[in-house]
Order: structure tokens, then C-alpha cells, then sequence
């Protein structure tokens, strides 16, 4: 059976399959942040998989779901699950199985483990480290992707929306802008890595420069020291937990190393803000 045919039999099957339910089945979207971007000449989201009630997966390319994405997608192409995370911006290591598929491999695989004599289990850990040891590097592909990107907040759309809504109503912005609206600098490199340029990133954006130059030796702004202690007060109440310096390192508070610089240290600023350790 070709490829094709194979394709028309599944959808015969989705046709049937709502007829029987008289509605077709309602999708779901993962943990992901708005906004997405709709894939082109398919099906869901760049960067995103969407699934139905039983959780099974939708495929970006049919739009058909499956508890086995991965073997369904040879089919299209002889695509393999490598190829199609990359086209369709999914991290490296994403599982393209259903949670109810997943249950039912981990049980198989817990009976068949059990039933391994001592020796077979010392020769399976063995067998599996010298995998692990000799696989391929994937962590810095896998920040590119697109999913890895919308998790964090900064995938091309996230940070359209971002620059909007630091523009003013005529729609100029400058990095001065971003950075006051936004209180961090979080934002620039990932500006930088996915536009290329600063002119680039507002020609996205549909915005125009506020006056010609501003994003060349721009200055982080400078914050009173009841400006700092207000900013860890604010993130305290926002969160629920005790402001650290690694908040300073993820974007939520500036660098550390101001607050060192104005308190001498991060736990004196802290104290000096007035939160209870």
C-alpha cells in the first residue's frame, strides 16, 4: 500500500470516527504561552503539539491524531521523527507519544526488567551508560527550537508582542523604550539571535525607530536605590517567595551585581527591602 492510500484510509477512518461521535474531537493545546504561530500549509502551532481529550497527538502535516506520532509520520514522505521535530520547530528530546501510550511502554518495560536474570541487568546498565556516554550533544540545537523559544517567552511572535507593547501610539520604539517598559534586558539577545538587527526586529514588528541610531550604545538605566528595593518588594508580592540572585540571572530583577554594588550584598538588600527571611 503507497503512502497515499494509506493517508486517505486514515482519513476515511477520522471521517467515520466523527460521524459515530457527531462532533469531532475537541483539541487541546499544550503548556505553551501566546502567542503561537499557525503552522503553513498544515495544521496547530510552530513549536507546539496539540492533542485531544484521550491525548492523543495531532500531526502538523495531516492533522490526523495518534497515540504513535512518530510512526504515523513516515508515511508523509518517509519522514523521520528527527526531521519533523526540526521542521516543525519541536525541541530534540520531545516525545511524540501520547501520555497513554507512554504508561503502557513504561509498564512493558518494568515487567520485561523484572523478568532479567542479575547478570542481563548488569549487562543492560552497562549497554545503556555507553549509550548515553557516546550520544550526540543535543542541548545547544535544542535551545533554537522553537518550542524550547515559546516556553521561555521568546519565540519570534512572543517577542513581536513584547516590542508592541512598548511602542507609543505612533508606533516608535527605541531600546531605551523596551527596557524601561519591561525593566530588564532579557530581551536583547534573543532580539539580536532571531532578527538579526535591531532594524530588522522593528520592520517585524511593523514599528518604526524613534531617531536613527538609538539601539548603538545604548546605557542600562539607572535605578535609585528605593527604585531596586521597590523592584525586589514587587517580586516578593508577585511570587510568594524569597527574592534570590538567581532571580537577577533569569531577568526578573537587574543584575546582581548592582545590587552588590549599592548594598554590598544581595541578602543586605534584601533586608534593607524589608523581607522576611
Amino acid at each position: 500500500m503507497t503512502n497515499k492510500k494509506r493517508e486517505q484510509k486514515l482519513r476515511y477512518k477520522a471521517k467515520m470516527r466523527e460521524q459515530e461521535h457527531g462532533i469531532k474531537d475537541a483539541l487541546i493545546l499544550g503548556p505553551y504561552k501566546e502567542p503561537l504561530q499557525p503552522v503553513k500549509d498544515g495544521h496547530g502551532y510552530v513549536g507546539a503539539l496539540t492533542f485531544d481529550v484521550k491525548g492523543r497527538l495531532q500531526c502538523h502535516i495531516c492533522g490526523l491524531l495518534f497515540d504513535n506520532l512518530g510512526l504515523h509520520i513516515k508515511i508523509h514522505d518517509a519522514i523521520n521523527a528527527d526531521e519533523y521535530r526540526e521542521k516543525f520547530g519541536l525541541g530534540k528530546t520531545t516525545r511524540l507519544i501520547s501520555e497513554g501510550e507512554r504508561e503502557r511502554r513504561k509498564i512493558a518495560m518494568i515487567k520485561m526488567y523484572a523478568a532479567l536474570t542479575p547478570e542481563q541487568k548488569v549487562e543492560r546498565k552497562k549497554h545503556f551508560m555507553e549509550r548515553v556516554h557516546n550520544a550526540p550533544k543535543k542541548w545547544d540545537a535544542h535551545r533554537q527550537t522553537a518550542e524550547y523559544q515559546n516556553k521561555r517567552g521568546i519565540c519570534p511572535a512572543q517577542l513581536i508582542e513584547i516590542m508592541r507593547q512598548a511602542a507609543d501610539e505612533e508606533g516608535k520604539l527605541s531600546w531605551r523604550d523596551l527596557i524601561n517598559f519591561h525593566q530588564t534586558l532579557r530581551f536583547k539577545r534573543p532580539i539580536y539571535r532571531t532578527f538579526g538587527s535591531w532594524g530588522a526586529a522593528l520592520k517585524a514588528a511593523g514599528l518604526k525607530p524613534r531617531q536613527k541610531g538609538v539601539d548603538k550604545g545604548v546605557s542600562i538605566p539607572r535605578y535609585s536605590n528605593d527604585d531596586l528595593l521597590d523592584m525586589i518588594r514587587t517580586q516578593y508580592e508577585e511570587t510568594g517567595k524569597i527574592p534570590t540572585a538567581s532571580d537577577c540571572s533569569r531577568g526578573f530583577l537587574p543584575t546582581a551585581g548592582l545590587f552588590i554594588k549599592r548594598f554590598g550584598s544581595f541578602p543586605n538588600a534584601r533586608k534593607m527591602a524589608g523581607i522576611p527571611i
